[in-house]
């Protein structure tokens, strides 16, 4: 299981978002998810970003 950081997800850039998604990938995780709990602030375009490079990496 590979993480990405709340904070990232929370106030971070779309492409740091999906180098870090990426890196989660490329080192052989099976499942991409977020450290822990989600702020509710956190953009709903910052989690598609993340998600949308999965998907595409399917």
């Amino acid at each position: 299981m590979g993480n990405v950081s709340t904070q990232l997800l929370h106030t971070g850039e779309k492409d740091k978002i999906i180098s870090i998604t990426k890196n989660c990938i490329d080192s052989g995780v099976d499942i991409v998810s977020p450290v822990c709990g989600l702020s509710m602030a956190t953009s709903i375009d910052n989690l598609k970003t993340m998600t949308d490079y999965v998907k595409r990496g399917i």
